[in-house]
């Protein structure tokens, strides 16, 4: 079934549960986006204490302050600090999301601060999410074109840190980077190696990589398997990072035409079930009925559906079609839009029965909130009144 990316509607936090929402410490190192991971040792490795009190501790603060809500509900609080989505996108003119992104992990990291039973409910949280792409804060006094540095200096933080702290890396479910060529010969490698620690990783989200580095990432990935990984997001020159892959199920290409990883895919990932952002010109899409036999999600453009819809037959486990179009008020009164949903509705229904579902999906593609987590939504087409 498609991946259905969603952001939550912003909701007004009530007094309590504001109150019980500590602000941020003040770091020591205002440069250093998120505290290093050798830093963040285990329970075992805090204030030596006797396990009679500790317990007595835990037990009393387990039920106090955000933690006597029921979990859903500081879970959905939460949710109204920005956070890094599979969709999330960098700005037009840099490479690095904002500082507003930091927020959030600046108030998980204070939140597990506060004591031991605080710790063991928010420590899994902050670390499900491993980040480097954020500009520097405004306190680091970083100069606004070093981004490189700031980040790639984080990254090598990181990936050091979780080599040292397994249960760290335990917690981590998603990874969002940006790769430069800031000691690229270094830090690819142990990039590479630090992802291979990382046993729950199940995306991998690349917000950018420079277009000048294909042979660091091949050299930094060379003789590297991550067969843990799910998702990838990633530009058209990293192929080198799918090629670790093997059984990567959904591939989202998200500059350039795709065309090398359409290559990769057919080599080295036969397990690949959805692809987005690829060009669906002719001579791709002959490519891609070879290269991805196993595929049951496709999203398109408005732009030239009969391209794709004459290949529909070739691929015989295809059961969704995302179409993909900017969001507006008008947008499905667009001319274009209406006759690329007919294409496509027809395509589905010409092909052989099926006891899967068929299923016709817009992506309304918000650009206006392109850093957002979600970066738009999802509606779907009935089929029996297109």
């Amino acid at each position: 079934m498609p991946s259905v990316f969603q952001g939550a509607p912003k909701r007004e936090a009530t007094p309590e549960i504001q109150a019980s929402i500590m602000p941020p410490q003040k770091r020591k190192n205002a440069e250093a986006e998120v505290d290093d991971p050798r830093e963040a040792t285990s329970t075992k490795k805090q204030k030596n204490q006797s396990s009679e009190a500790r317990s007595e501790k835990v037990g009393s603060n387990s039920t106090k302050g955000i933690l006597s809500l029921p979990s859903e509900l500081w879970t959905e609080t939460l949710k109204n600090l920005q956070a890094i989505g599979p969709l999330t996108r960098a700005p037009s003119d840099t490479p690095v999301l904002p500082e507003t992104y930091l927020e959030r992990t600046d108030t998980l990291r204070a939140l597990s601060q506060v004591c031991v039973a605080y710790r063991r409910a928010f420590l899994p949280v902050l670390w499900e999410s491993f980040t480097a792409c954020c500009s520097a804060r405004v306190s680091a006094k970083t100069k606004s074109g070093s981004f490189y540095k700031h980040n790639g200096e984080a990254l090598l933080r990181k990936c050091a840190g979780f080599t040292a702290n397994s249960e760290l890396a335990g917690f981590v479910r998603e990874a969002h980077v940006i790769l430069t060529r800031y000691q690229a010969a270094t830090l690819i490698p142990n990039f590479s190696a630090a992802l291979g620690k990382l046993p729950n990783l199940h995306t991998l989200h690349v917000l950018h990589a420079h277009t000048a580095m294909t042979t660091a990432l091949k050299t930094g990935f060379e003789g590297v398997t991550l067969p843990q990984i799910r998702t990838l997001i990633i530009p058209g020159n990293g192929h080198e990072i799918l090629r670790s892959c093997p059984h990567v199920l959904t591939v989202r290409c998200t500059s350039e035409d795709g065309s090398k990883l359409i290559t990769v895919i057919g080599k080295h990932c036969p397990d690949v079930q959805e692809m987005h952002g690829f060009c669906t010109e002719e001579s791709y899409m002959k490519r891609m009925v070879k290269a991805a036999p196993n595929l049951r999600v496709f999203e398109i453009s408005t732009y030239n559906p009969e391209n794709v819809v004459q290949f529909l037959p070739r691929f015989k486990k295809i059961n969704t079609v995302i179409i993909r179009t900017p969001r507006s008020r008008e947008d499905k009164q667009a001319a274009a839009l209406q006759a690329c949903i007919r294409t496509v509705v027809k395509g589905l229904k010409d092909l052989p029965p099926s006891t899967e579902e068929r299923r016709v999906r817009l992506w309304h593609d918000d650009w206006e909130t392109r850093q957002s987590e979600s970066g738009g939504f999802f509606t779907e087409v009935d089929l029996g009144q297109a």
